[in-house]
């Protein structure tokens, strides 16, 4: 559902969908704004440079969503066991770049 001119959130239940893609706030509160598409868009960013899926219960409590466990590689510093191999095998992949686009996923998924 677009958010209508004017207005900055619209109340909604969205039906279906898969879980990791929605904003927290949103499922806690049903108001769709801005934010929604921008969590989503981060999400699938981590999905693009992991090679791993957004949601995987099999982590463990509070590392369900991808973004929670590159958290904790960001936080150790190591970007390098982030990335996918299969990105790897084209080339060299710059660490700053990398990094940056780490940055850019997790300031849409905060």
């Amino acid at each position: 559902m677009p958010i209508p001119p004017g207005k900055k959130q619209v109340e909604d239940l969205v039906i279906g969908g898969t879980y990791g893609y929605a904003n927290p706030e949103y499922v806690y509160t049903c108001v769709l704004t801005e934010k929604s598409d921008v969590y989503g868009f981060g999400m699938i960013l981590l999905e693009l440079l992991t090679g791993e899926i957004a949601y995987d219960n099999k982590h463990g409590k509070n590392r369900e969503l991808l973004n929670n466990c590159v958290e904790d590689y960001v936080d150790n510093d190591q970007f390098n066991e982030l990335v996918d191999p299969r990105i790897l095998e084209g080339g060299t992949v710059q660490e700053q770049q990398f990094q940056t686009v780490i940055a850019l996923a997790l300031g849409c998924t905060d």
